[in-house]
């Protein structure tokens, strides 16, 4: 099991604050505390979840104290199942707290679907994206008003159907996830510097293409809250 010194020597590394590091891991600021202050050792359900979190985030654990950035040029992570979508928020989450430019892109996605599957955590990961000051550029198809992420998160702009992605991607940080909704569904996540890079480049080129959302701030908050409520009033899917 992973020590104080080594939870605070890998929060310096991620310039992580308690607050974040207790949001990812899902424990509360308290036992934290404790732990890292020396009152407790903490339980072994309570240091797997942080060791859980710190090595998602990045962190390799060496022998005695040591902890450093793992060490890898590419990775690929396949995400299948009911708990997909909340996975990949979740790496969203960790990924781009350790990002300077805490700037993301999505295109292709039809957000009816992405809120049909990750509904019940929409709410959590748009407020903890907007805590962490992290901005979503999304692309959607022409005339597509079912927005579902407020002015102060995302940037929504209209691209041309025949541009408009068949395949639903994400680049966030060094990663890109592809969407494939199936049934049955499943996430691509590839961790590569220039694959990242070579995305953003070609989504870059796409907003330049892609017209900026007639509404104002005030009408997209009123239309993401009307989409909420059609989502709620729908019956639960199976």
């Amino acid at each position: 099991m992973i020590t104080a010194s080594q939870i605070r020597a890998a929060r310096a590394l991620l310039d992580w604050s308690q607050l974040e590091l207790v949001q990812v891991a899902r424990l509360t600021p308290a036992a934290l505390s404790r732990l890292e202050s020396g009152q407790t050792q903490g339980r072994g359900l309570t240091l797997q979840r942080l060791e859980n979190a710190l090595i998602q985030a990045g962190i390799e654990f060496l022998e005695g104290e040591g902890v450093r950035f793992r060490q890898q040029s590419v990775s690929i992570q396949q995400l299948r199942g009911a708990d997909a979508v909340t996975q990949m928020q979740d790496d969203i989450y960790i990924t781009m707290l350790r990002q300077p430019n805490r700037e993301m892109y999505l295109n292709g996605l039809d957000e009816r679907r992405f809120l049909a599957d990750s509904a019940n955590n929409l709410n959590r990961q748009r407020d903890r994206l907007q805590t962490a000051r992290v901005h979503q550029k999304i692309l959607l198809q022409e005339f597509d008003r079912f927005f579902v992420m407020p002015p102060e998160v995302a940037t929504y702009r209209w691209i041309a159907p025949d541009l408009f992605g068949r395949v639903p991607n994400i680049v966030y940080g060094h990663k890109v996830a592809i969407l494939f909704w199936g049934p049955p569904l499943e996430i691509i996540v590839m961790e590569s510097r220039a694959l990242a890079e070579t995305f953003a480049k070609q989504f870059a080129a796409l907003w330049r293409l892609a017209k900026p959302v007639p509404f104002t701030p005030k009408e997209i908050r009123e239309i993401c809250a009307d989409n909420a409520k059609l989502r709620a009033a729908a019956p639960n899917k199976k």
